[in-house]
């Protein structure tokens, strides 16, 4: 069977203010390392606070979504 993308047109995951808060602060500082007026150790500080942020989603994520993920694995099987 085909994978048709119709089927995810309702799908949503469960966002709850912490994933939101980790978003909002990633986005901040992915911002601030684009913009490249950094000092190099402050620059180096700010990297290493997106990789524990990345992994906090990705656990906050995966609590937040157990049944969701599943759900959408299926789909995607299909």
């Amino acid at each position: 069977m085909e994978f048709d993308e119709s089927e995810l047109r309702g799908f949503r995951f469960n966002l709850t203010l912490e994933i939101q808060n980790l978003i909002i602060d990633m986005l901040v500082k992915k911002q601030l390392l684009e913009e490249g007026n950094l000092e190099a150790d402050k620059k180096e500080l700010l990297e290493k606070e997106m990789i524990e942020l990345r992994k906090k989603f990705v656990v906050e994520f995966r609590k937040s979504n157990k049944k969701k993920i599943k759900e959408f694995l299926k789909l995607l099987d299909k």
